[in-house]
């Protein structure tokens, strides 16, 4: 069995993360598994995977020269210990070091995920990185000129495994659910502004937004809109979970805000495949990779970019019609098994490593 090596340096939680886990119990059958990552969230969740023989390593935490010198001996230890022959890079920071490790004459092959808009070091990632391959989770990565260098690229997309036991039932009081760091990329002021909208039409409606605020001016922003707009009593916000199952069984609807500014689009959007999974239909502004995943009128809704009335006019129409929330939702579910499931997309990525170890 050969070895391969996940970096998974994230700061933050949510889809890198998840989907880091989904690749390791699609592929830890196939192949030794190492996975070192930064993050205490991710790292605690990589070692609950049961069944498996994965071994996780801590690297320390920081961006000083030092910081980055020690991990980077450290990488180079573990390369060599476990007998590691294939690399695989999860984000900016696991790509540079994926490129130091390249000046410290670690010559093995590269598989290069590239899963957002926000890669401060790509021109060195990519000069030293020669010839890697190149991962991306959807065609929206191909939208941004020159941003990846015309290497062999494979779309690999976000995928889950799929649940047994599906709660498709719609409550009463409809529910809007956002699953985002808040953040101005995220577009939460937008979604805010549409609830509001939606909210004048039907009053008990609510909405529930779990994650984290990052930016301390934006929450200030965000909670004088909340004042403004009257929605204080008609908005939960939840704190990042890693078992999200209660939010999706109970929500009507999932909505993806994100914009194409400050860092934005999303690159792919994996909040959408989890609502297809719990087959629930989804909103989303009409740029980068929910364009790519979403079926406007069959799985959910493409809305243009910023435009709140018309997102507020979809909230209502699947938020008040129970059977078309019903069938979109299903349509969504349909679509996760024929696209995005662990059985496809594992497969599909198994044979990308299995084509580089034996190139």
């Amino acid at each position: 069995m050969k070895n391969i090596l996940l970096l998974c340096c994230s700061g933050g939680k949510g889809g890198i993360g998840e989907f880091v886990k989904e690749i390791v119990k699609s592929l830890h059958q196939d192949f030794g598994i190492c996975v070192v990552a930064e993050n205490d969230f991710i790292l605690d969740n990589l070692r609950k995977i049961e069944n498996s023989d994965l071994k996780v390593y801590a690297t320390k935490k920081g961006r000083g020269i030092l910081t980055i010198i020690r991990n980077l001996f450290y990488l180079r230890k573990i390369i060599k210990e476990q007998k590691i022959e294939l690399i695989l890079t999860n984000t900016n920071k696991d790509a540079l070091y994926s490129a130091l490790l390249n000046c410290l004459f670690v010559k093995i092959p590269r598989l290069i995920m590239v899963h957002d808009f926000q890669w401060i070091n790509r021109n060195f990632i990519w000069r030293f990185n020669p010839k890697s391959t190149i991962l991306i989770p959807s065609k929206a990565i191909l939208e941004k000129k020159d941003y990846i260098p015309n290497w062999k690229t494979f779309v690999v997309p976000n995928f889950v495994n799929m649940e047994q036991d599906i709660s498709k039932n719609f409550l009463y009081v409809p529910i809007v659910l956002c699953l985002a760091n808040i953040s101005r990329w995220k577009g939460t002021i937008y979604l805010l502004r549409s609830f509001a909208i939606a909210k004048e039409k039907v009053p008990e409606i609510r909405l529930c937004i779990v994650g984290s605020f990052f930016d301390k001016e934006y929450e200030k922003e965000c909670f004088a809109l909340i004042e403004k707009l009257n929605l204080n009593n008609s908005i939960d916000f939840v704190s990042f979970t890693d078992n999200t199952r209660e939010q999706y069984e109970k929500c009507s609807l999932v909505v993806n805000s994100s914009i194409s500014e400050f860092g934005g689009p999303e690159t792919f959007g994996r909040t959408i495949i989890e609502a297809w999974n719990y087959a629930k239909p989804v909103i989303s502004f009409a740029c980068g990779g929910p364009k790519y995943i979403i079926e406007d009128g069959v799985d959910g809704f493409l809305i243009p970019e910023k435009n709140v009335e018309a997102m507020a006019g979809k909230i209502l129409l699947l938020g008040q019609n129970r059977e078309l929330a019903k069938k979109m939702g299903e349509a969504g579910l349909e679509k996760i098994k024929n696209q995005y499931c662990a059985e496809i997309v594992g497969k599909q990525l198994k044979k990308i490593i299995e084509d580089e170890l034996n190139a």
